[in-house]
């Protein structure tokens, strides 16, 4: 639920009803108590295109994503802040994402001094692909270009 816990607040200043919203998804909100709290991926996609449709915002997963940082990995996080440099936290996070995120494979391709990330989500029927692509990448980004301890 790591990346999620900005949702409840992203809602109230679309004006929506957190609350209703995520219970109308069929997601109990007492999920958002705890960082460390597991969604089922398909109810993750569900529960971003339920909100994104009501919040009439087709970037809702984007917009989620910006907020959050390297604590949105969760237990991974750790590990990654500790990294003694940025190629070295983001294979770090490649390696250990599956701790965390079990629903998609996070991918990591070097040549020279360019890296190329990707997030590829391998369960079939996953509604709001889209949303929690554009989460992740707006996650990773913030993990890279906001972590004092890379510059």
């Amino acid at each position: 639920m790591a990346p999620l816990l900005l949702l409840p607040d992203l809602l109230t200043e679309m004006g929506l009803a957190a609350g209703p919203v995520i219970t109308a998804a069929g997601i109990d909100p007492r999920l958002f108590d705890d960082a460390e709290n597991t969604i089922p991926f398909r109810d993750l996609g569900r529960l971003l295109a339920h909100c994104a449709t009501l919040a009439a915002c087709p970037h809702l997963g984007l917009l989620i994503g910006r907020r959050a940082g390297l604590d949105a990995l969760g237990q991974v996080a750790p590990l990654v802040r500790n990294a003694p440099d940025l190629g070295s936290g983001l294979r770090t996070m490649m390696r250990y994402l599956h701790l965390h995120d079990q629903g998609a494979v996070p991918m990591l391709w070097e040549h020279d001094d360019t890296a190329i990330l990707g997030y590829v989500i391998h369960l079939p029927d996953v509604p709001a692909t889209a949303q929690i692509s554009d989460g992740a990448v707006a996650i990773v980004y913030n993990a890279t270009a906001h972590c004092h301890c890379w510059s």
